[in-house]
């Protein structure tokens, strides 16, 4: 086995790592931990499955001629759930344990699947169908899930951080690869076949857990993991943990930058789509292509940009760099009368969330010990 500099980011010592449990990245001569692949295979899957969900949402709107009002209900009831769910689900991650969590997030994500497709299949239409699909949503929190399974894979520092920054890869392939399988499904069979679709993907995820997944940690001390598993089980979320929590130095006013910035920008993009179908008459292979565009982006961002610019800028000044280009998305937001103005948007936006999630998470990650990860992650803004 060749010495540290062969391993990447996720390395591990190579005293403490067998060659079986290492994985080689095709066309180079790194390597990484088998597990860490599969947390991150688990995110693409996942990304893919939800996405498929949400890009159907419009056109089913469209589909089934729903007002622009009943959409903004549906989604607000769908915002709700998440925040309802965030806390409910960190939660049950401490009491059930992340397989099992993952499991439930997956399930919830086919249970959506089905419950969208059947309420199109059914004649004539009821709007509370729709939002019964909605339901599910409660435990569909896969970013969460993912990051906790990085937590317990990875050692504090710098693999860890690595580890979450490559979580915004993961990110865009879910946007890329989400247009592609849609346009086959549509092809090859019909509108609403994305959705079985969405709900097959999360059936591999849930085997690909159930079959695949160890979570050795990475020394393999069983006697510091039987150690901390005790120290966890003596730890309960109270709402007088979440204070002194939030009572460290640095945590709330990062966590408030945070929400400040994103939450305005997932609010607008929760429209973006239902407004282009009906200003630019957006077809789904127009669409597919605009997704494709926005996972280029965020895989660029946050494999080179975000990576060069936190070698030369502190956080502070990374924030405030997040923020000035959110700006700059939002007025080019006001301007959206012709469809090349979009294009303009997508990289300021994408760039933007790229930073402010990056750089946030970090800070947060490195003021909260790692069992309160799962406390910290759902008090934040939900998944889109």
């Amino acid at each position: 086995m060749k010495e540290g500099n062969d391993y990447a980011d996720e390395q591990t010592s190579p005293a403490t790592t067998t060659v079986s449990n290492m994985w080689r990245i095709p066309l180079t001569s790194k390597m990484i931990r088998t597990s860490i692949v599969i947390a991150y295979s688990l995110s693409v899957l996942y990304n893919v499955s939800f996405f498929s969900q949400m890009t159907m949402l419009p056109y089913i709107v469209k589909r089934l001629t729903i007002s622009d009002i009943d959409f903004g209900l549906l989604q607000t009831f769908f915002g709700v759930m998440q925040m309802l769910g965030g806390p409910l689900y960190g939660y049950l991650i401490r009491r059930i344990g992340i397989r099992s969590a993952l499991i439930l997030c997956y399930s919830c994500t086919i249970a959506s699947s089905l419950m969208t497709f059947a309420s199109m299949a059914r004649l004539p239409f009821d709007k509370s169908s729709l939002y019964m699909s909605m339901l599910p949503s409660i435990f569909m929190h896969g970013q969460q899930g993912h990051q906790t399974l990085l937590s317990a894979l990875t050692t504090p520092g710098k693999e860890r951080t690595n580890a979450f920054s490559r979580m915004g890869i993961t990110f865009g392939l879910g946007f890329i690869f989400t247009p592609l399988l849609t346009t086959i499904s549509r092809k090859l069979f019909t509108d609403e076949a994305p959705l079985i679709t969405s709900a097959i993907i999360s059936a591999i995820a849930i085997y690909i857990v159930v079959v695949y997944l160890r979570l050795e940690k990475p020394n393999d001390d069983k006697e510091e993991m039987k150690n901390e598993d005790e120290s966890e089980k003596k730890r309960k979320v109270t709402i007088e943990v979440i204070v002194n929590i939030a009572r460290r130095p640095g945590v709330a006013m990062t966590f408030a930058k945070k929400c400040a910035l994103i939450t305005p920008m997932l609010l607008t993009i929760s429209i973006t789509q239902i407004y282009m179908i009906k200003t630019f008459q957006l077809t789904p292979e127009m669409n597919s292509f605009i997704q494709i565009f926005v996972g280029v982006i965020i895989m660029f961002n946050n494999g080179f940009v975000v990576v060069w610019l936190r070698q030369r800028f502190n956080e502070e000044f990374l924030l405030t760099m997040g923020a000035t280009t959110f700006l700059i998305g939002n007025v080019l937001h006001t301007q959206w009368y012709k469809l090349w103005i979009v294009f303009c948007t997508i990289p300021f936006t994408c760039l933007g969330m790229s930073i402010v999630g990056t750089v946030a998470d970090s800070l947060l990650t490195s003021l909260v010990h790692v069992d309160e990860q799962v406390i910290k992650s759902p008090l934040e803004p939900a998944d889109i």
